[in-house]
């Protein structure tokens, strides 16, 4: 079956998309990026994994149906990753600080930290036109959980200060202040507790 959009008096019907698949005999074209990904026109299959109680999930499942989302939130991000998050944005903050010649003020810490990660995570179930209107007194817009999460000033400045590293200075990988979260804490410890067959 094909979508057929017709033209005007001049101009000819054209396909747009159709939903039966036709083999045809064109050469595979393949196109190499300087990533390192492949694009090819051959059609994938996918690998249809079993899924299992001994083949998926969370690994050395401590988790049973009596623990807390906090619980959960703990397993999957790990405290020492929260631990590494608080030291660089502190060292990030004291930085800043010192480079605008203020006094340094209170730093974060590490359940600061999984609040901020919280009250994110619970914003994407509850949208709003700005971060502000998170903490909103108006009657339209209020959600009194954001408050009790946390502060909005305390949001914004946790925002303001976040680091990932003490690298300083630009180097010619675009992405090297995440690098270290990515590569050493969250493929790490994603590979130790969730199972992938």
């Amino acid at each position: 079956m094909s979508i057929i959009r017709k033209g005007r008096k001049n101009n000819p019907a054209r396909i747009l998309s159709t939903s039966e698949s036709k083999e045809t005999d064109e050469p595979e074209i393949q196109i190499d990026t300087p990533s390192g990904i492949k694009w090819t026109s051959k059609k994938h299959s996918p690998k249809i994994h079993d899924f299992t109680p001994q083949h998926s999930g969370v690994v050395g499942n401590n988790l049973n149906r009596s623990a807390r989302i906090l619980d959960y939130l703990q397993f999957l991000i790990s405290e020492y990753l929260i631990k590494f998050i608080v030291e660089k944005s502190n060292n990030y903050w004291r930085r800043q600080l010192k480079r605008d010649h203020l006094e340094v003020s209170e730093a974060t810490e590490l359940n600061e930290l999984y609040c901020f990660i919280a009250a994110s995570l619970l914003m994407t179930q509850n949208k709003q036109l700005s971060l502000k209107e998170y903490w909103s007194k108006d009657k339209l817009f209020r959600s009194d959980i954001f408050s009790k999460i946390m502060s909005r000033n305390c949001c914004l400045s946790l925002l303001k200060m976040m680091h990932f590293t003490d690298i300083v200075g630009h180097t010619t990988e675009g992405l090297y202040k995440t690098n270290e979260v990515v590569e050493m804490h969250l493929t790490m410890h994603f590979s130790h507790t969730i199972d992938y067959v």
